[in-house]
């Protein structure tokens, strides 16, 4: 990518029209390539994403209590701490219901949630 960018600020230092055409095509061309390439990165990922959400769904179906699955629904994929307040007023429950909802999936997932 550097050198890219060299060679991008170079031509853009340049004023004859015939060194600008020469030296465009192939700058043009690697980033066609990296783009494409970008692109068939972005679709992997969003393939594996949509496999991850779909098993999640799948067992997110069997957490019987609804405050439960919406809040693991929200916090999924997050490397935010867990912020009660706002899972409070985005669901209209009140903090206490929150934070016992936590401490039960804590205790079902065996795993601690950094709260805020």
């Amino acid at each position: 990518m550097q050198k890219l960018l060299q060679d991008v600020e170079r031509i853009e230092s340049l004023n004859s029209f015939a060194r600008v055409a020469r030296l465009s095509d192939s700058i043009l061309k690697e980033i066609e390539s990296k783009l494409i390439d970008l692109q068939k990165r972005m679709i992997t990922l969003l393939k594996l994403r949509q496999r991850v959400i779909k098993k999640v769904h799948e067992v997110a179906s069997s957490i019987e209590r609804p405050l439960e699955r919406r809040i693991t629904y929200s916090i999924l994929g997050s490397s935010e701490a867990v912020d009660v307040e706002s899972l409070s007023e985005e669901f209209g429950v009140r903090e206490r219901e929150v934070k016992e909802a936590l401490s039960s999936l804590e205790k079902r997932l065996d795993i601690r949630f950094q709260k805020i």
